[in-house]
């Protein structure tokens, strides 16, 4: 019902600014232009320089454009009325559909930089429409598909020496650190003992259900992640478990990504019954990669869904 209502709004919206003479000039203008980081100006790049849009606000509705540089994007909405009150919302709807997704937002998010233009990107696995549907349900538990960033970079792990029988713990989680930043190209996770924040192995002697987890500690005054303990009990202590704690190590590396979701791919590291591979997809790459260069704050549930 949400998506068919959904596709009824945007098409009632496209015949209203396809109704508009564009020939007609602009009484006022609302230019909100913002800096981007360096991967997210990449994956904007890659949909081209500019784009034509229209907006609609409160039964009001114009033309508004696109436009990208390498470091920075601006909106343009032609005759629109900055003085309307904040909280009404604007909608954002792009002409090309199949490149752009729409956008539902507000003035106060325009203008502070929590409503970048967002690309239709696709995605390997068969289970999700795309990149921007994986990432809300991955980051949706916990985060409410809202980028919450960690507090810094790159986020410490603190692997102390953790040995259950055969198994060390501690190498397991260092080794799934090494993985994950042989994926990135760049270190995201970097192996500190002596950081009070970042990701800690915590060992409780004898079996624990389930096996391995990870839990959230601390966030700061701004809902940012500050402390997450891996909790490892001696589930894994022969040799014949030592593949599967290394996957259930880049497993829990994952959801501290902020990937706090589960997959239903059975070739993600995430997959819900348990990973089956021993390195994170291309998708789940891609994904904490979006995540970490879109703005803080910006909440991915504004854009469209009408795909799903």
């Amino acid at each position: 019902m949400r998506t068919k209502l959904l596709l009824f709004s945007l098409t009632l919206l496209l015949g209203s600014c396809h109704s508009i003479d564009s020939t007609a000039p602009s009484h006022a203008v609302l230019v909100a232009q913002h800096t981007i980081e360096p991967e997210f100006a990449v994956l904007l790049a890659s949909s081209g320089n500019s784009a034509s849009w229209c907006w609609e606000k409160s039964g009001d509705t114009g033309f508004a454009e696109l436009e990208l540089s390498s470091n920075s994007y601006s909106w343009k909405l032609n005759d629109y009325n900055s003085h309307r009150k904040d909280s009404s919302i604007i909608t954002l709807q792009p002409e090309n559909t199949l490149t752009w997704h729409c956008l539902t937002t507000t003035h106060a998010k325009l203008v502070a930089g929590l409503a970048p233009p967002l690309p239709v990107l696709q995605i390997d696995s068969t289970e999700y429409t795309n990149l921007h549907h994986f990432l809300v349900e991955m980051t949706s538990p916990r985060y409410n598909s809202v980028v919450t960033h960690w507090v810094g970079e790159p986020i410490p792990v603190q692997v102390d020496n953790f040995v259950s029988g055969f198994i060390n713990l501690s190498d397991a989680l260092s080794h799934a650190t090494n993985i994950w930043n042989e994926a990135f190209g760049y270190t995201v996770f970097e192996v500190n003992q002596f950081i009070p924040w970042g990701v800690r192995l915590i060992y409780t002697p004898g079996m624990q259900s389930p096996p391995l987890y990870i839990r959230g500690v601390r966030l700061d005054d701004s809902g940012h992640p500050m402390l997450m303990h891996i909790h490892a009990g001696d589930n894994y202590s022969n040799n014949h478990t030592n593949i599967w704690i290394n996957r259930a190590m880049v497993h829990e590396l994952a959801h501290a990504a902020c990937l706090w979701g589960h997959s239903r791919d059975r070739n993600h590291i995430l997959w819900e019954n348990g990973p089956i591979v021993d390195t994170p997809s291309d998708d789940e790459i891609r994904a904490i990669r979006l995540w970490r260069a879109m703005p803080d704050g910006t909440s991915l549930l504004d854009y469209s869904l009408t795909d799903f």
